[in-house]
């Protein structure tokens, strides 16, 4: 007999915990981030082995602890092959979960984007994988503004522009989470526009991290240091990926310019809309009514 094991990282959509609609759970990073994220398949053991009389066979081996406070699926797959070479295989998989509960964070607010200077509100709740609410929990909550700073650098003659991303810790809070439907709250002011990240961790009875973050962006009246590594970029964010008629998308613009003039359209088979205005802060919000003749 051979046979291998396998350890796929999961997606929490799969695990369809109960009353839990519009929560973030495990660590989420920004949409391009998302996208170059790996499956994170990994070979966690593999062998061969001798069948017993009755035609049965044990497997032991130790499971890898899922990243960034995220679920991943184990499988084991085994084949057996008679004397005679005929080869029968079969296979069987299970969740494996980082910690005996998650967190849970939902902000608060009828607005996706957030505005500086008004005060915001993120729900945090700690729950079991069968969607039991935990209460007595402590959490632990960062809040971090992220600049794109791009500095001139000369080397052997020859110039070139380098950025990164610098974090700016903004705020923490420490909350208990309760049981029941009334999560508790982290509230803090964000103090510019920018793109923000909200982390929240714990452990578990045994010590394990629990870990979720949540991304945002917030619009001001200043220039925003947003990610500009061909410095002619600009982000269009909506605030939601699908829309229906009678709907109103709200999307805002990420400019690396301010008090510019804009050339705004929108498009579907050709021209359907169009306005020309003009950007006076690095983040601007503007509102689309979703007609049934788009």
């Amino acid at each position: 007999m051979t046979w291998v094991a396998r350890q796929t990282s999961m997606d929490f959509w799969s695990l369809d915990i109960p009353k839990t609609d519009g929560f973030y759970f495990g660590e989420n990073g920004y949409w391009w981030e998302e996208e170059n994220r790996s499956s994170g398949t990994q070979v966690i053991g593999q062998g061969v082995d001798t069948l017993d009389a009755s035609g049965r066979s044990s497997i032991r081996g130790g499971l890898v602890a899922p990243g960034k406070g995220r679920p991943a699926r184990a499988t084991i797959e085994a084949s057996v092959t008679d004397v005679s070479r005929q080869v029968v295989g079969s296979a069987t998989s299970f969740v494996v979960h980082p910690s005996s509960f998650y967190i849970g964070a939902r902000p608060l607010g009828e607005s996706y984007f957030w505005l500086a200077g008004k005060p915001q509100s993120v729900a945090v709740i700690a729950v079991k994988p069968a969607g039991d609410r935990m209460a007595g929990v402590k959490v632990t909550g960062t809040i971090v503004r992220r600049e794109w700073h791009r500095v001139h650098r000369t080397r052997g003659g020859y110039s070139e522009v380098y950025g990164e991303w610098v974090s700016d810790t903004v705020a923490t809070c420490k909350v208990v989470t309760v049981s029941g439907n009334n999560p508790a709250e982290c509230r803090f002011t964000p103090p510019s526009g920018g793109s923000y990240i909200l982390g929240f961790t714990a452990e578990d009875e045994k010590g394990r991290p629990v870990s979720t973050s949540v991304y945002r962006w917030a619009t001001g009246s200043d220039w925003v240091p947003w990610s500009d590594e061909t410095q002619f970029k600009m982000d269009v964010i909506p605030d939601k990926t699908r829309y229906s008629v009678g709907d109103t998308a709200s999307v805002m613009f990420a400019s690396p310019f301010t008090d510019s003039e804009a050339w705004i359209t929108v498009e579907r088979e050709g021209l359907i809309e169009q306005r020309r205005m003009k950007l006076s802060s690095g983040s601007t919000t503007l509102k689309f009514p979703i007609v049934e003749s788009w």
